[in-house]
């Protein structure tokens, strides 16, 4: 994967994909891939300051940094299929701990890397190369062999997009929704979606975005994914809180901020953004290339540091 990748675009793959040098068997038992030394993970920046997210302006660096890794991802109709705060590195090093401009508090710090910075998506190996371009309509509804679908493999349980869940045919648009939850995590310095379960997770995500899951969608749930739980009623809607495991787990989710409470109204062109990519239908939700286009992405130039409006 790595080799396709830095062979189609090796000026892009070698800016935000993590470079590969050298491959080796080893006693004639492993085979080894020597890749470039990186220095930090964004969770591990997110850990150097305080509990609550980086700047603005390094969120938004990141995140046009990332959306043009995923155009590049999907010019080849490719799909990571685990894109997470632990696979997303930083080359360099430096950073420094300055006040937060959101906590209000001169001793709550947020960690700021040294412009300008790259990062680097690393862990291929969930990654999928979808055999013939498509819609998302089209992998909504099953234009896949069932043979191929089997075999696609899910990440992390907090950045599964809903077709993820839900266990429908999917393209290059779920890596925009793992997105969002990367971003919002560099926002707030907490997981969006602190869930457990499918069904936990269906609610939290409608309780969130303030969406319901598309009847289009819940309708093709197939039973392997029921016999886990995941209910609907006749309506299409998701049978919650009646099939909750206890009223504790309905009141967690009811606690929950939405994007909306979550994001300050001066950022509200962020949560615009965020919005875009979380968008429970994947035929309306972004992708890369008209993220590309969102203002977020180009407000002040991306340049230099700014002040966190």
């Amino acid at each position: 994967m790595l080799r396709k990748l830095q062979k189609h675009d090796p000026e892009l793959a070698r800016r935000h994909v993590v470079r590969l040098l050298d491959t080796f068997v080893h006693e004639e038992s492993f085979y080894c891939i020597v890749m470039e030394p990186l220095a930090m993970s964004l969770r591990n920046l997110l850990q150097e300051g305080s509990s609550g997210g980086l700047f603005m302006a390094d969120i938004r660096l990141a995140a046009f940094q990332l959306t043009s890794c995923l155009a590049f991802f999907q010019s080849l109709n490719m799909a990571h299929g685990d894109l997470k705060c632990t696979n997303v590195m930083l080359r360099r090093s430096e950073f420094s701990l300055q006040p937060h401009p959101r906590l209000g508090d001169p001793d709550e710090v947020a960690a700021r890397p040294l412009w300008p910075f790259e990062v680097v998506v690393i862990d291929f190996g969930l990654t999928n190369i979808f055999q013939s371009p498509g819609s998302a309509e089209a992998f909504l509804f099953g234009h896949e062999e069932e043979g191929e679908r089997s075999r696609l493999r899910v990440g992390a349980r907090h950045i599964r997009a809903p077709e993820v869940i839900l266990g429908l045919d999917r393209g290059c648009v779920a890596d925009l929704w793992s997105l969002g939850c990367l971003l919002y995590t560099l926002y707030t310095g907490d997981r969006l979606f602190p869930v457990h379960d499918e069904m936990a997770h269906l609610a939290a995500i409608e309780h969130i975005t303030e969406l319901h899951v598309p009847r289009a969608m819940t309708r093709n749930v197939p039973e392997r994914i029921l016999e886990k739980g995941v209910a609907f009623e006749s309506d299409g809607r998701l049978a919650w809180p009646e099939c909750a495991a206890d009223e504790e787990q309905v009141q967690e989710i009811e606690d929950m901020p939405t994007l909306h409470e979550s994001v300050l109204s001066r950022h509200d062109i962020f949560l615009s953004f965020l919005q875009g990519l979380l968008e429970i239908d994947p035929c309306r939700r972004m992708t890369a290339t008209t993220a590309l286009q969102h203002p977020f992405l180009h407000k002040d130039g991306l340049t230099q540091f700014d002040r966190d409006e």
